[in-house]
């Protein structure tokens, strides 16, 4: 067998051990940024006009967030509610990768981002979990630096945030 052959096999065999590395390096990163505090945090709360996601940043500097993901795709997210935020919530939605960042928070900035409740949402037990994935870097960092933060909430909690936001918009 030709030496090049060799190569080539031992170059792919080389790429694929690296990839592991590249989560386990991302994991160690978010572990430290929650053990440091300096993460940014994420809450899902009643908003005006639904269930909202409210976002903070905790770091002297501004945080990018990238995008925001749920498992299974029960919702999508929007940094507000005009027609065209919400179009690009609905894109979001769709496993893949988007164009710019979902939101930039500023040292100490609080923003809420509308969680768009989508069709397949009515037909889950209450009990189903659905994981929800926040990509930020910080904006001093590269695009490859990206970090993670995750939050598991139920379909029967989204219903009570629901029915809260709508008691609270009731008149008295």
């Amino acid at each position: 067998m030709p030496r090049w052959k060799l190569r080539g096999v031992a170059l792919v065999d080389w790429f694929a051990l690296a990839k592991p590395a590249v989560s386990l390096v991302s994991g160690v990163m978010s572990l430290y940024d929650r053990i440091r505090g300096k993460a940014p945090t994420a809450d899902f709360a009643p908003g005006k006009y639904g269930v909202v996601l409210r976002l903070r940043n905790e770091r002297n500097e501004t945080v990018i967030i990238e995008r925001i993901d749920a498992a299974p795709v029960l919702f999508a997210f929007a940094p507000g509610r005009e027609i065209r935020d919400l179009i690009k919530a609905q894109l979001r939605a769709k496993p893949r990768e988007v164009e710019g960042a979902l939101a930039i928070l500023q040292p100490a900035e609080n923003i809420d981002v509308e969680v768009v409740i989508l069709n397949a949402f009515n037909s889950r037990p209450a009990e189903q979990k659905i994981k929800v994935t926040l990509q930020w870097r910080a904006s001093s960092r590269s695009m490859f630096s990206r970090r993670t933060i995750s939050k598991t909430i139920t379909v029967r909690d989204v219903t009570d945030l629901v029915t809260e936001s709508h008691r609270r918009r009731q008149p008295a």
